[in-house]
């Protein structure tokens, strides 16, 4: 876990976190857990985080977001109850740029960006240092970011979706019953959230 809940209910984040000015009294984000945690200091081979101690009364309850791992869909849902309940105002937001143009049939490419595309493979590359990626542009990121990532940091991302417009994780994957409720109202991406 990458963020707890203060003794005063404050939202803290683990590269934040001082014992001195924050205390010792640290509870898991979910409403239905608030297990005890306790801070784990990082070093150069693993970040800070939030734990349970495994014993007594700091242990995850089965319906927490942390107690194991989850899939797709439940995770969206942690994600949406994290976010109705607010938890994500007190966080730093994270900002990832949409583009699927790549897989819009429709899309005509020209042999100068499929030129631009092929790289040397030999090319060194450099790994961004960020917590999470800067743009998705296929539905695997989109997947991959859903599995890969802890329900706390999914609940601070917005997606630009193009147009200047900040929208929550949440409210670009949706269930069917909930699409087509957006497509029956003529909803779009514009006014959601």
């Amino acid at each position: 876990m990458l963020t707890a809940k203060l003794h005063n209910g404050k939202i803290v984040t683990s590269v934040e976190y001082d014992v001195n000015l924050h205390g010792t009294r640290i509870f898991c984000l979910d409403k239905n857990c608030s297990s005890p945690l306790i801070f784990v200091q990082g070093n150069e081979g693993r970040a800070a985080h939030f734990k349970t101690s495994g014993k007594g009364d700091s242990v995850h309850q089965s319906s927490c977001g942390f107690f194991k791992l989850l899939n797709m869909i439940e995770s969206i849902t942690k994600v949406k109850e994290y976010q109705e309940e607010g938890i994500h105002n007190d966080m730093k937001e994270i900002v990832i740029r949409l583009s699927m143009s790549r897989i819009d049939p429709d899309r005509e490419t020209s042999a100068v960006e499929r030129e631009k595309g092929s790289r040397d493979p030999a090319a060194l590359k450099v790994k961004n240092d960020s917590l999470t990626p800067q743009s998705i542009s296929s539905v695997k990121g989109v997947v991959k970011l859903l599995t890969e990532y802890e329900p706390d940091i999914l609940a601070s991302i917005l997606i630009n979706a193009g147009g200047g417009n900040k929208v929550p994780l949440s409210d670009i994957i949706v269930n069917q019953e909930d699409a087509h409720e957006i497509l029956w109202n003529d909803s779009t991406i514009n006014n959601v959230g």
